[in-house]
């Protein structure tokens, strides 16, 4: 997550956007990144998928109060002053939400390997003789 996160800071510099606007986008990236932690991390054998399923009123509030907040802070002109961000593009923003979870989608790769490999198929099944 970390490698992704610097990746979208050094991205934006790279690509001319002042410190405000490159510090805006990291910090939704990283928030988008914690979420899908959260997510992922909910179950090490299930996925995010198939943990939708499961009932977690926390989840869904912190879910819930990141989906209100967080556009709240890149968009409210007050909020963007006291945390020193530029307003962000759209286009940027979805870089963001792409790097979150781009940040996570190797875990939930691992989780369906191991469990092809769990179900004896595959080559890296155990086999029983």
């Amino acid at each position: 997550m970390l490698g992704i996160v610097l990746g979208v800071f050094l991205t934006a510099r790279h690509l001319g956007h002042n410190d405000d606007n490159a510090r805006g986008l990291t910090f939704a990236a990283l928030v988008v990144a914690n979420v899908g932690l959260i997510l992922t991390n909910r179950s090490w054998t299930r996925t995010i998928v198939g943990m939708m399923r499961v009932r977690n009123t926390a989840l869904w509030w912190v879910v819930g109060g990141v989906a209100v907040v967080l556009p709240l802070i890149l968009s409210v002109p007050f909020l963007r002053t006291l945390f020193r961000f530029a307003p962000p593009h759209p286009s940027d923003l979805m870089i963001c939400l792409i790097a979150g979870a781009v940040s996570v989608a190797w875990f939930e790769l691992l989780k369906l390997v191991l469990a092809y490999h769990r179900r004896g198929s595959g080559p890296w099944a155990r086999t029983t003789s």
